[in-house]
């Protein structure tokens, strides 16, 4: 392949590189080498593409195996020229557990759930954050800029620190105070905007076009190579299931760029040979934050979605008012023949603690939002019990405790007595 040019030369020669970059929208290609993060000709976002009849030969399963688990196992796939050039702090290779107990409850059989929860700072972030840290330095940008509701800016702020690149963060107010006390720690440069998601967004797009910082918003609208990132969680899921993909894949939805890379890794898969069929996906949203669902449930076109209006969810790690990638997402669960639904606060928090008394997972209610949507899909006969299950747990509850503490009663303060024990804990049962 002849995709490129050689950066910094005179006359500009050609030379190989592993992919190229196309628009979603117009199909428009450009050079990987290119600063840019939008299509030049429309605006609309870019995607990598890979040489998949090149890549077939070297990228096996007899070659996987031999790999350690990591995001940069999959290095064929992911956008760096330079593999020494990786930015890691060990992110990826987390567990797919499957949920025996948690799965009796809801009534599957094959119930099981990626717990991104152990990446480095807590979330799947982790995974976008490396590539996109890894790419901005290799593109030579000394100052990156994000917003967030605290997952992507946290984990984008620890590798910026690792790089050592500077970090600009724009927090949406709905930010905790452990997602807050990562970024202050992390070194980054910190302001909380009172303004919706969307204003945020265009904001962060506004500072970096106008003082030429790299754009990391976790979102592939706004930088092509997070969604490389977020999709190596699709694969490393098909690999644990042994190069099967699941036959239903359920997913959190705030800005769509993480459905948007699940679909994107299986289709990937599926080229090269490695499995054989696609998942149905489904994305889950909060009743009152649901911009994707409103759209899939009305038909409409995916460059037809709408801000929501008066938006809010106890999930904040989802509370979107507009989802940047939702046009991908929304084509991602139209051409899987999947679903978009939403569920109550309440639900997530019921749902938040059924796992984690069932399986030991403490995870945020956005992650808890796609058991939720798997009892209800189950209980409607949608999902079969014997169809195999991965529901996504993006996020550690260490990120969104007050969730908890909102939603249960407090444990009562006693003396250091054993009748006061005996009295309290037969409160209890």
């Amino acid at each position: 392949m002849q995709w490129g040019k050689q950066v910094g030369s005179e006359g500009a020669e050609e030379v190989k590189s592993k992919f190229r970059l196309q628009c979603t929208k117009c199909s428009f290609d450009i050079p990987p080498v290119s600063k840019s993060s939008v299509c030049p000709e429309c605006g609309g976002a870019l995607e990598t593409i890979y040489d998949y009849d090149a890549i077939r030969e070297t990228f096996t399963k007899g070659v996987l195996d031999k790999r350690q688990p990591s995001v940069w196992k999959y290095i064929e796939l992911l956008p760096l020229e330079d593999p020494a050039r990786a930015v890691t702090l060990g992110e990826g290779g987390t567990r797919l557990l499957h949920a025996r107990r948690l799965g009796e409850e809801l009534g599957s059989t094959r119930l099981y759930l990626k717990d991104e929860t152990k990446n480095p700072t807590g979330s799947f972030k982790d995974r976008k954050s490396t590539v996109a840290i890894s790419k901005a330095s290799e593109l030579g940008f000394p100052t990156v800029i994000s917003a967030t509701a605290g997952n992507a800016g946290a984990s984008i702020a620890a590798y910026a620190a690792r790089a050592g690149l500077r970090a600009v963060i724009l927090a949406f107010r709905v930010i905790t105070k452990p997602k807050l006390a990562k970024l202050i720690c992390y070194g980054a440069d910190v302001l909380i905007v009172d303004g919706t998601s969307w204003e945020v967004f265009q904001l962060t797009c506004a500072a970096s076009k106008k003082y030429g910082w790299y754009n990391i918003v976790a979102a592939s609208r706004y930088n092509p190579y997070v969604k490389d990132g977020a999709k190596t969680e699709c694969i490393e899921i098909c690999e644990q299931l042994g190069w099967n993909a699941p036959d239903w894949l359920i997913v959190p939805v705030g800005g769509g760029c993480g459905l948007a890379s699940c679909w994107k890794a299986v289709r990937e898969l599926h080229r090269i040979g490695l499995i054989d069929k696609l998942p149905r996906m489904v994305g889950v949203q909060g009743t009152h934050c649901a911009p994707l669902v409103k759209a899939f449930d009305e038909k409409l076109p995916p460059d037809r979605i709408e801000r929501f209006p008066n938006a809010h969810t106890v999930a904040h790690s989802i509370e979107d008012d507009y989802p940047p990638d939702g046009d991908q997402a929304l084509i991602a669960i139209r051409e899987s023949e999947g679903l978009a639904l939403s569920i109550e606060d309440v639900t997530m928090l019921a749902a938040q603690a059924l796992m984690a008394k069932k399986e030991g997972l403490f995870v945020e209610p956005a992650s808890s939002a796609t058991v939720a949507a798997t009892r209800m899909l189950l209980e409607q006969g949608i999902i079969d019990r014997k169809d195999s299950i991965v529901a996504v747990a993006t996020g550690s509850g260490l990120n969104e405790p007050d969730s908890v503490f909102s939603a249960f009663p407090q444990p009562p303060i006693i003396k250091p007595d054993i009748r006061e024990l005996e009295v309290n804990l037969r409160g209890f049962r």
